[in-house]
């Protein structure tokens, strides 16, 4: 099971761009993808049978036009929507009909920055994982070409998907089979970091993910971790970015309470939703190898 005591890292949020991602040291052109056939056969009942079981069912993304629909009627008819006649419309459960209607009266999905839903990161997950079989899980990416797909797919910028599966999922997955899961590692790599660097531009991060204190994570999570230390250290000493130094990050990170406490309820659902789900589609494609 999932750990509940150590840090909370809000990550559900997590809409990054080319710029913020650029900090994080994570291009999008990498010339070491991974180049996959497209001929493989992927066994659709056992997929979506470890879907049923983290999700009790099929997820399926609502689509522009279904959106359209729900809110036409809900301009039409505003409280008192015909839920099970629209749901037979649109082929969808009456459940689904209501709670989405109940997310387009919140405006969430108009909105430029919104927490991946299970639907989305299923997306993601069944996209990365049928080129698993013989690769690395900590190096398994996809083209830029197939991330704007998946883009499509969920109706967000191709970064966001890649950033989800690179900096998130990935690494929960990772850090679970570490035993390293939720486990709050600001403060040691903070002094990590100044005891073996000069300053930040001097930063090794292929040579800092070989420490096995940082089990679990890649170098996209430790840079990360690292710029959220940064940020929160410039906000605690007023300071322009540049003005920071690794010295001053490992002062705050040890004297300094550091924003967080038990990981958020929500959180801890979806990280052990993907962990099944991982769980389950590697047991299904009789996978052994993926660390």
């Amino acid at each position: 099971k999932v750990k509940t005591e150590y840090i909370e890292v809000k990550t559900e949020n997590l809409e990054l761009n080319e710029t913020k991602s650029a900090q994080l040291g994570i291009k999008f052109e990498d010339k070491d993808v991974l180049k996959v056939s497209s001929e493989e056969n992927i066994d659709r009942s056992k997929i979506a049978n470890c879907r049923k079981r983290v999700t009790g069912g099929h997820v399926r993304i609502f689509k522009p036009e279904e959106d359209q629909v729900l809110l036409d009627a809900m301009e039409q008819f505003g409280d008192h929507i015909d839920y099970k006649q629209i749901a037979e419309d649109l082929q969808r459960t009456k459940s689904s009909i209501r709670s989405r209607v109940k997310k387009l009266k919140t405006g969430i999905s108009t909105k430029g920055h919104r927490s991946f839903t299970i639907a989305e990161d299923m997306v993601i997950l069944d996209a990365v994982l049928q080129h698993l079989n013989g690769q690395s899980l900590e190096m398994l990416t996809l083209p830029r070409s197939d991330w704007m797909e998946i883009g499509a797919q969920i109706g967000r910028d191709d970064s966001s998907p890649r950033l989800r599966w690179l900096i998130i999922l990935r690494a929960w997955i990772l850090q679970h089979y570490a035993g390293t899961l939720n486990l709050d590692i600001r403060r040691p790599l903070a002094n990590y970091l100044v005891e073996n660097f000069e300053d930040m531009h001097s930063i090794d991060w292929s040579f800092v993910n070989t420490e096995s204190q940082f089990a679990g994570h890649t170098e996209q999570s430790l840079r990360y971790l690292f710029v959220s230390i940064v940020t929160l250290t410039k906000d605690n000493l007023k300071k322009q970015s540049e003005d920071i130094t690794l010295e001053m990050i490992a002062e705050f990170a040890n004297t300094s309470s550091m924003p967080g406490g038990k990981v958020l309820g929500s959180t801890l659902k979806r990280q052990q939703e993907i962990i099944d789900y991982f769980e389950c589609y590697v047991k299904s494609k009789n996978i052994k190898k993926f660390l």
